[in-house]
Formats: C-alpha cells, structure tokens, sequence
C-alpha cells in the first residue's frame, strides 16, 4: 500500500477538514495512506485536532515521513464518495443535543469574511451585507418556525443579536459535550448533528463541510456553480433581499423584519485623517476640515448603532487625561465605552497607538546617542512619546503598550483583542515610518 505525506494548510478547521475528507477519497480511490502533518502558523488559527480520520493519519508538525504530495490533488469523486469520506471524520469527544433533539443549525460567519479591499467572489464587503444575511435567515426562520435551532457564532455580539430578532416561539439550544472541548470543534460537530444548516455568511467551508458530514441541507443565499461542485453538498438557494427597503412588512420576498434604525450607515476615521473618504469613511474631529465637527471622546452627533467600523489612527493618546496612571486608564475606558456604544453588534474598531514598549526600548538601546537620528536605525522616538506638542490636540497624554490597550477594550466590552499587520488599514498615517512604535489592533463590539 502507498503511503504519502501531506502538509495541511495553517488555517480554519473548515479549509482543514475539506482537506482531509478529500484525501480520504483519494486514498479510498487508489489504496493507500497519508500521512497529515498539522500545522499551525497563526495564533488565531491554531488548533490541536480533535477528531480522527480512516485512511489519514493526523500528525503535529514535523518532518514528514514519506514522500510529500505537494498539493492537494483535483479529486474527482461522486456525492456517495465524497459522503463515504466525510463519514470517516470522527470527533474524539461525545457531543449530543439533549433527548435527541435535531435543531436547525445556523452559522452565522462574519469578521474576516469581510473584506472591501479584496475582488475575491466570497468575501463580503461590509458588515451591512452580513446584515442582509442575518436578517434574512431570521425571516424565513420566523416564518417556518421550527421549534429549536442552534447558533454557532464566532462572535457572541452577532449571536444575541440574531436571537433578538427571532421569534418568540422559537427555543435557542446548546449542544451536550465535555466543557474542555474549544469552542470551533463543539460548533462544527454540533452542526453536523443538526436537520439543516443556515450559512449566514456569502460564503464559509465550515458550513458547507459540516453539512456534508451530517449529509443534510445547506441552506444560503449565495448561488455559485463552482462551489457546488467542488463540495457536491446538499446546497438549498434562497433569494438574498438585497435593498434595506425590501426588509419591510409588505415585502414581496417574505422578509419580515424592520430595518429602519438597525442598518449601520457609517465608517468612521477619527482625528485629522481625512483621506479615508474616498473609501467610503466619514472623518470626526475638532480640528482641520472633518466631514463632521465632534469631539472623538465623545461623538455626540453620532447616533448609538450606527457604525460598522470605526478607525482611530494615533487618535487615544491625545486626550484630556490626567492623574495617575489607573485614572488615565478609567478615562481611556470611559472614551473606549462611548466608541462601543456607537457600533452596530458585530462591528469593529481599529486602533493604532504608540507602543511605550517599544520607543523605550529604543531609548534604552542607543541612551548615549538616541537623538541623532543619522546613527540610529529608528526614527525619532521623542515625537511618538510626547507628541508634536504644538497644540493642546498634538499632545500625548498617554501611554500604551498591548497589554494596556488589551484591558481598556475589554472593560469598555469589546471582545477578540487581535493585533493588526497590515498597516494600511490606518491609511493617513505614516505607517511605512512609524509602524515600528505602535500598537496595531482591531476588536469586535
């Protein structure tokens, strides 16, 4: 029997398990074995594997043991193969609902499935489509009614607010499983037990991988031929009610939910950046010339809900702080709350400031000569410390490193504190000069 190695993809346990039920296919198809190394790249997207296959022998990275199939090869199987396969995955832990119940799952997949900067058919472009989603799996769900479903939700904020929305009658459950098992894995199995899965989301492999285990319907609004046939699951199609307008009472699609005050309408840049507009953003600020004159800390001209991001880049740092350090803290959270509340659920907030860490490890590195710039490889670090100080608005009251930062997001109830790479998020600012003195991060309401 032939035996090979394959090097899986540091990525979502969706992308894996396609991976491997498809590889289970392949070995079923040619009589041999692989041998799959796990690999995990990013912190956010790194699992142990709690599951185990027939033919594919999971393994933590390591050198591979025989030769590497390099990439995953086009396998072309039937619907009856491909189920074969996927009925080889096999949780290591024991998940049920209770009195053997089959709830309709629901998936609802947002954050990094949104992405505006990006052409890729699956990726939606703003957390307002993700709302179309949402409501529109809602009010097919009001309408059927059926007696229990399950939501899985990487965001707890997406999750309550879809249960708000959906009809009294209708019981939220929770599967039964050990409370060790994480989170990713008691949703993916959980739905794999259900009678039906809602994909709220343009497009998400968890979905669609976890309905062909289960070998049941995947409901979704997102009509494409390709992934039809790569996943060959049992995919139902349901008109998207694509204008806010048509979410009312006396639509023709059978949407039953009012938008009126629950579309977010805004991206907000805070501070002096005003070149965001030509991408869609609304500049916020007490000086230059915003698109509205607002103080940042307070933004009483912005309705609560309203936004789907907000962006403050080198903005948190300059504000009326003062006392010591845990009151500058309290104040940082007073003004982070006042950001949360203006945010739709769901909607996110980036923020860039100095990182204190890192401009006074520059200082301590070059103490005998950390003001002449032609002999250190590093900016300036006095003006990221202290600020221009021209004006009361150029002044840095305030200093951060992640961990501080961390804190006040999560006091003023933001969750999934990440940092941020991609500096071009905080368009404005100089961040090919200055991205090595600041805190990059990103947090959902």
């Amino acid at each position: 029997m032939e035996k090979f190695s394959y090097i899986g993809r540091p990525d979502g346990i969706g992308n894996r398990l396609e991976e491997i039920f498809k590889l289970e296919c392949l070995c079923e198809q040619t009589n041999s074995q692989c041998e799959y190394i796990w690999v995990n790249r990013q912190a956010f997207r790194s699992y142990d594997f709690l599951f185990r296959a027939d033919n594919v022998h999971l393994v933590a990275e390591q050198e591979p043991t025989y030769p590497v199939q390099d990439s995953l090869p086009k396998v072309v199987g039937t619907r009856s193969e491909y189920l074969k396969a996927a009925r080889k995955i096999i949780p290591n832990f024991d998940i049920s609902f209770a009195t053997e119940v089959s709830p309709v799952g629901i998936h609802i997949r947002g954050t990094d499935r949104i992405n505006d900067e990006t052409e890729h058919p699956h990726f939606m472009r703003s957390y307002n489509e993700l709302l179309l989603y949402m409501l529109n799996t809602v009010s097919l769900l009001n309408e059927s009614r059926p007696e229990y479903v399950f939501i899985a939700s990487e965001s707890p904020a997406l999750r309550n607010f879809f249960i708000d929305h959906l009809h009294e009658s209708i019981t939220v459950i929770d599967p039964v499983c050990a409370a060790d098992v994480p989170e990713e894995y008691k949703d993916f199995f959980a739905l794999t037990l259900c009678s039906e899965i809602w994909m709220v989301s343009k497009f998400s492999s968890f979905s669609i991988v976890a309905s062909l285990l289960g070998d049941i319907p995947l409901n979704t609004f997102f009509t494409d031929g390709k992934v039809a046939q790569r996943y060959k699951a049992k995919f139902k199609y349901h008109k998207l009610c694509s204008d806010s307008e048509a979410l009312k009472d006396d639509s023709d699609c059978g949407c039953n939910v009012q938008s009126s005050g629950i579309a977010p309408s805004m991206k907000l840049s805070l501070g002096l950046n005003t070149s965001m507009k030509s991408i869609g953003y609304t500049s916020v600020s007490l000086e230059g010339e915003p698109d509205i004159v607002d103080d940042a800390q307070e933004l009483s001209k912005i309705p609560d809900e309203s936004c789907e991001r907000i962006i403050a880049s080198h903005v948190l740092e300059h504000f009326d702080y003062s006392g010591r350090a845990s009151q500058r803290v309290t104040k940082a959270i007073e003004i982070l709350r006042v950001w949360h509340s203006k945010l739709v659920p769901g909607g996110m907030v980036y923020i860039s400031v100095p990182d204190w860490e890192k401009l006074f490890a520059v200082m301590m590195n070059y103490k005998d000569n950390y003001w002449d710039i032609e002999d250190t490889p590093f900016i300036d670090p006095i003006g990221p410390i202290f600020g221009g100080m021209e004006t009361a608005y150029n002044t840095h009251r305030m200093l951060f490193n992640f961990s501080c930062l961390k804190h006040c997001l999560e006091q003023a109830d933001f969750t999934n504190v990440q940092p941020v790479e991609n500096v071009a998020l905080f368009t404005g600012f100089n961040g090919s000069a200055r991205h090595w003195s600041s805190i990059n991060v990103c947090a959902i309401k």
